[in-house]
């Protein structure tokens, strides 16, 4: 990530795979850790990270000032071009321009993040890449990209990796079978595209139709079945038979497949294994014990310190699980040790306290919820009239016609939590309309006078 990698760049021939991350700003330094990572074990690789918020609603045109210094370098190579190199920078509008602004207003920060990877891949595959690995920020890399999409290979192809290769046992822990089964078969963590020239659009067919399942509802609701992309990928095997499923145990290993899968070093070298179908009840007979696959991407999904001053050594695999505990897995406690240390060289509480750049209207004002919600869905055909909804909306007539579609009445198929609310708005009412009879008001006097006899009566 120096000058003198780029240098280097032109007297040597780059990886033809590229591997990208899409973050917002607050997250760029997970990103920068990433890439520092990518580079020790791809030194010839390319990397482009995405910032889902780069760009300002007012001038439409992405803004860098928030960089920290050491990673200012980077904007010399903040362009879109037909061959990347080492390493590149981009804002997510720059590279898929299209509709942006409406994603950008309709979803929240996870949500933008998630609709914007097959959006991201598609560009890139428009640009003339054929080879791309998909990394979520959490992720680090341990091995070559090239092997990370080798069950692509010869045919090309898209690269799925499921949470579970065997069932998680039937215990009190969380997550549970039940649990994944609502987050996806899938995870959309770590995503592989190989586009052949042999073959063409079979992967632009699986990215057409995935991106329009995100356009409207890449959302997270479990209620409705819905949890971002993710769950759009449960029936994807069945749809497009360029669909691969690696059953790789070294790619995308995390908290939710540790229950069978072991780690190891060897010098510089993480190995990983598979523990037997009868685990929980013989924890150490092993599948073919002489076995052993190369780590290709772990997956800190949820790793957090947990010290009050930042310090990790005081740290936790995941906050969206208990099921496992650091002092039974010493390989992986390293490996989260070092991901969380990799923050402090790349300015993470500098980057965390960055505010998220589509929370406001251009006047100011905060955006609501339920003005997402309705926009999202069009009530009140609020869309249309809305190229730039933030430009749109801070004119005080259309936020009047917005705030008047986003009533909790006009949400009806909108998400889960959006039926709470209208229910718990109807029984308050009821409440208080019931309060108003004159029998109720009869039985409150009722119950003052008996409070003021017993006080009276001691």
């Amino acid at each position: 990530m120096t000058n003198s990698s780029h240098a280097n760049h032109l007297h040597h021939r780059t990886s033809h795979a590229l591997a990208y991350t899409i973050v917002t700003r607050n997250h760029f330094f997970l990103a920068a850790a990433l890439a520092e990572n990518f580079r020790q074990f791809n030194p010839a690789g390319r990397f482009l990270i995405v910032v889902a918020d780069a760009d300002a609603p007012a001038t439409q045109e992405p803004a860098w000032d928030w960089l920290a210094p050491q990673h200012r370098e980077w904007l010399s190579h903040a362009a879109i071009k037909p061959n990347f190199g080492l390493e590149n920078l981009c804002s997510a509008r720059q590279i898929c321009p299209n509709e942006f602004w409406q994603l950008a207003f309709q979803y929240t920060p996870l949500e933008l993040t998630c609709c914007l990877k097959g959006r991201v891949a598609d560009s890139l595959i428009q640009l003339g890449e054929t080879q791309l690995l998909y990394l979520d920020a959490d992720t680090r890399i341990f091995d070559s990209v090239e092997n990370c999409l080798a069950p692509l290979q010869p045919a090309g192809g898209v690269l799925l990796t499921p949470h579970l290769q065997s069932p998680l046992p039937l215990d009190r822990y969380y997550p549970n079978n039940v649990d994944l089964l609502r987050s996806g078969v899938f995870n959309g963590g770590v995503l592989g595209f190989v586009e052949q020239t042999e073959r063409p659009k079979q992967v632009q067919g699986f990215l057409d139709w995935w991106n329009q399942c995100n356009l409207h509802d890449c959302i997270v609701d479990p209620h409705q079945g819905l949890f971002v992309d993710q769950r759009w990928l449960d029936q994807a095997p069945a749809y497009f038979s360029s669909v691969k499923i690696s059953r790789h145990l070294g790619l995308n290993v995390g908290y939710w497949n540790l229950h069978d899968r072991r780690l190891a070093r060897t010098g510089e070298r993480w190995t990983v294994r598979s523990w037997s179908a009868g685990r929980a009840a013989a924890p150490d007979v092993m599948v073919e014990p002489d076995t052993w696959e190369p780590l290709q991407v772990f997956h800190f999904s949820g790793a957090a310190r947990v010290a009050s001053n930042g310090d990790c050594s005081c740290h936790r695999l995941s906050r969206h699980q208990n099921r496992h505990g650091l002092t039974t897995f010493r390989e992986v406690e390293l490996l989260t040790k070092a991901y969380l240390a990799s923050w402090v060289s790349h300015n993470w509480l500098t980057y965390q306290a960055i505010p998220y750049a589509y929370n406001h209207l251009l006047n100011g004002e905060e955006i609501s919820s339920r003005w997402r919600e309705a926009y999202r869905l069009n009530s009140g055909h609020i869309r249309e009239s809305a190229e730039n909804p933030f430009v749109k909306f801070s004119d005080s007539a259309a936020l009047a016609r917005l705030e008047a579609a986003s009533c909790i009445k006009n949400l009806k198929s909108g998400r889960f939590q959006y039926h709470l609310d209208g229910l718990q708005a109807r029984i308050e009412n009821l409440k208080d309309r019931l309060d108003q009879l004159p029998w109720r008001r009869l039985v409150r006097a009722t119950q003052q006078i008996q409070k003021r006899w017993f006080k009276r009566a001691g």
